[in-house]
């Protein structure tokens, strides 16, 4: 009987001195009471009490640029489109997709609040403009000639004494004209005008894409046989691009979740969906 007491009585002890919930994590989350760190929301929660996943309004903006971003009949789609809307499931983002020219949608993205911009080409002079998320894509910038012209170019230096090159404003490739010093440049707001300005013959190189050729001459109702590739640039990776002020959380969750979809299969099922 003795010895039962002093047990019951040194088992009574030692629960009295054990301190609840005096086991924090490197974030200060107590796992004893149940908190543990939600990256998304920066901060210790119950999980049972709080969704670890940020709700985020965004203002989603896109450009016609086929096959990643197009109109149709029924609403906004392409490879990128149907992307960013797995994405948006994912991250239990809610948001309109809402189709502009070029222009206007990255002065708006660039400009903000809570701003989302896709597909855009990754260029240094936009590096520190946006918060980014890809690669989604890969974009082909390519000069092209009317089908029937003489203009033979293997270099940027001949790009340049070819004549007037139109290209869309603001757009990569008409950065990449800027930097490589010619002179000769139409701005336009799409594309398409780019591609009827070189049919009429008031330009003499359209600065377009392969990726997107096929989508916009369609568009168009031109023939792609009154065309010609003249010279491939280079292949520029496409991107979603944030504006600043959204939250560093936001963009890694996205990031994260664009990884699931590669390893899961989602991104090339959705690719196959439209190139085959």
């Amino acid at each position: 009987m003795f010895l039962v007491l002093v047990l019951i009585v040194g088992i009574g002890c030692v629960q009295q001195n054990a301190v609840v919930g005096n086991d924090s994590d490197s974030h200060g989350c107590k796992g004893s009471a149940g908190y543990s760190w939600c990256e998304a929301k920066q901060k210790c929660l119950r999980v049972w009490e709080e969704n670890c996943t940020v709700s985020t309004k965004l203002r989603v903006i896109t450009e016609e640029f086929p096959p990643y971003n197009f109109k149709t009949a029924s609403g906004i789609s392409g490879i990128s489109t149907d992307i960013v809307r797995e994405l948006m499931k994912r991250t239990n983002t809610s948001a309109d997709i809402e189709s502009m020219n070029w222009s206007d949608g990255y002065t708006l993205a660039i400009s903000g609040p809570d701003t989302m911009i896709y597909s855009v080409a990754r260029t240094s002079e936009r590096e520190d403009k946006l918060k980014w998320v890809g690669p989604i894509g890969v974009w082909r910038l390519t000069f092209y000639a009317d089908s029937k012209s003489n203009i033979s170019i293997t270099d940027m230096d001949g790009a340049r004494r070819a004549g007037v090159v139109c290209v869309v404003k603001n757009d990569a490739r008409y950065t990449t004209l800027m930097q490589d010093n010619f002179t000769q440049i139409q701005t336009v707001a799409t594309d398409g005008e780019c591609a009827r300005k070189l049919k009429e013959g008031s330009v003499s190189l359209w600065f377009g894409s392969s990726t997107s050729f096929d989508g916009v001459i369609a568009k168009e109702n031109l023939s792609q046989s009154d065309f010609k590739p003249v010279y491939e640039v280079m292949n520029n990776p496409l991107y979603i691009g944030f504006s600043k002020d959204v939250p560093d959380s936001v963009v890694s969750n996205w990031q994260e979740k664009l990884g699931d979809m590669y390893a899961d299969g989602t991104y090339a099922n959705i690719t196959a969906r439209y190139v085959g």
